[in-house]
């Protein structure tokens, strides 16, 4: 398992990437202090967009999946390609 810092200079890089054991991002997650608004939803949709495209060379595309975390609720999204 790889272990990161983040880093708050990089754009579209979501608070953890879960990766399967080829190494391919399966899960986006975004950790937030307060309850998450439209805002948190638009940030993980543009990261889901942006590893959408980084993982287009994948011949064997696995669903992507992304985890809005606040201290009310966990949601769980699958992403379909646009939405």
């Amino acid at each position: 398992m790889a272990v990161g810092k983040r880093n708050a200079a990089k754009l579209l890089v979501p608070d953890m990437i879960v990766e399967n054991h080829e190494g391919v991002p399966i899960l986006l997650v975004e950790v937030k202090a307060t309850k998450a608004d439209s805002r948190t939803t638009n940030q993980v949709t543009n990261y889901m967009r942006y590893f959408q495209t980084l993982l287009l060379r994948e011949a064997d595309l696995p669903a992507l999946y992304a985890m809005i975390v606040d201290p009310e609720r966990i949601q769980v999204f699958v992403w379909d390609g646009n939405n």
